[in-house]
């Protein structure tokens, strides 16, 4: 494979933004919750019920559609797939998207601006979500006053805790526990610097 294609690639595999931004916009003005489990739904019905504009609402679901949100019956009626019926209102699946598009991938996005703003400093505050959120609060601290993006992270563990490679089955199994004779385990979580940048 030649330089050019291996440069393609790269890009194409890291610019899933779009994607991202498309699930955000559809669960936060709850789309998903608004069509039924396994009915269909007019294009104008949802965009009444959700007050959003109809045409930002075709656009952005036909987009979503690429990644297998949804489906549509006909141009004017949109429907279920699998993983849209997930994200309805109350699924971690829900949680560990809201939290991905709304707080994860906006963190991550101020790395440039960290360093810029804080340099070398390593405080527990002067991370990328801190210029994110325009906080002086370490991470943890802001979740105990934000119990939305609290609730949202711990939707997001039990999602990705249950299933897949990071099952915890995994973690039961795949390593010698009864060779650490007696002794005592402590789940710290994700450390607050690992997971504000």
């Amino acid at each position: 494979m030649d330089l050019i294609s291996i440069n393609n690639d790269f890009l194409l595999n890291h610019s899933q933004y779009q994607h991202l931004a498309c699930a955000r916009w559809l669960c936060h003005f709850g789309i998903p919750s608004l069509i039924p489990d396994d009915g269909a739904m007019s294009y104008h019905d949802i965009a009444q019920e959700a007050q959003v504009p109809e045409y930002q609402l075709r656009k952005i679901c036909r987009m979503a559609m690429t990644s297998g949100l949804f489906r549509e019956l006909d141009n004017n009626t949109l429907a279920h797939t699998a993983i849209s019926r997930g994200l309805r209102h109350g699924s971690p699946f829900l949680d560990a998207m809201m939290f991905l598009t709304e707080t994860a991938s906006v963190t991550a996005s101020k790395m440039v601006d960290m360093t810029v703003r804080y340099g070398s400093s390593s405080a527990q505050n002067n991370t990328a979500f801190n210029v994110a959120f325009d906080t002086d609060l370490p991470f943890y601290a802001y979740l105990s006053q934000n119990p939305t993006v609290g609730a949202q992270l711990a939707g997001s563990m039990k999602f990705f805790g249950v299933g897949g490679e990071l099952h915890l089955k995994h973690l039961v199994n795949g390593y010698d526990w009864a060779g650490l004779g007696e002794a005592t385990v402590v789940d710290v979580s994700f450390s607050s610097h690992n997971l504000s940048l």
